[in-house]
């Protein structure tokens, strides 16, 4: 994936490869914050009991 935003974003100026690493850092950012989220939504969770 990492690699799919970054060859997306490439532009040539003057004949040099420029790379925009902005979308990368928000698609890690909110991979980092989903983590979190999904951690402590299961963290308290009970297992169900059988009767």
């Amino acid at each position: 994936m990492s690699g799919v935003l970054i060859e997306g974003h490439k532009t040539i100026r003057n004949g040099v490869e420029v790379y925009d690493f902005t979308y990368i850092n928000w698609f890690w950012i909110g991979s980092a914050l989903l983590s979190v989220f999904f951690a402590l939504w299961v963290w308290n969770a009970k297992q169900k009991v059988k009767v």
